[in-house]
């Protein structure tokens, strides 16, 4: 921040409309891992609505959607602070009964109700969240495992295809990635 309140400009610094945000970060997952790491003006909070503070695993994942629906982001990253999670973590708990997956569908259901889970995306989405549940081996039972596996094949007649797309869609960032930092 400079003496006057307004963000330096340094050469990662990336600014990005609400809905470019995110399209670009928040459509897989939280961008936003600490909170500490976020400043936000007080009155941004106020139309947003309260019902992510229900959920064990997503609250937060949802809220900055909300958030950043609302208006503008700045990103600045950098190691701005530095935080550690612990295998004892609520985190891992709530990944190895499903809640994490149960809940992640709530959000996926809010980004289509937004428009940002449509066409391409949705099937990016459906996609990364059934190869996540397939790979994954913090399940408690398989049972837990079936039961999230099938939440989210309700939302596709191809998952194989879902699955390939997220692929897809994970090469061309990258290689976005690369083309950019050439310049």
């Amino acid at each position: 921040m400079t003496g006057k309140g307004s963000i330096s400009k340094t050469k990662k610094t990336k600014y990005y409309s609400g809905k470019d945000f995110i399209k670009s970060n928040m459509l897989l997952g939280n961008h936003l891992l600490n909170a500490s790491s976020a400043i936000i003006r007080k009155s941004a909070i106020q139309d947003i609505p309260s019902n992510y503070t229900k959920l064990r695993a997503s609250g937060d994942y949802i809220f900055w959607i909300e958030l950043a629906n609302c208006g503008n982001v700045v990103e600045v990253p950098l190691p701005l602070d530095y935080f550690r999670r612990s295998s004892s973590c609520v985190t891992f708990r709530l990944h190895a009964s499903g809640v994490a997956f149960e809940e992640a569908h709530i959000v996926y259901n809010r980004l289509r109700e937004l428009g940002y889970a449509t066409g391409y995306y949705r099937h990016v989405i459906v996609g990364f969240r059934l190869w996540e549940i397939s790979k994954s081996t913090r399940f408690s039972s398989a049972d837990i495992k079936r039961h999230c596996l099938a939440i989210w094949k309700k939302e596709t007649r191809t998952p194989r295809l879902d699955i390939a797309l997220c692929y897809f869609h994970g090469a061309m960032r990258k290689t976005g990635r690369i083309i950019r930092n050439l310049w």
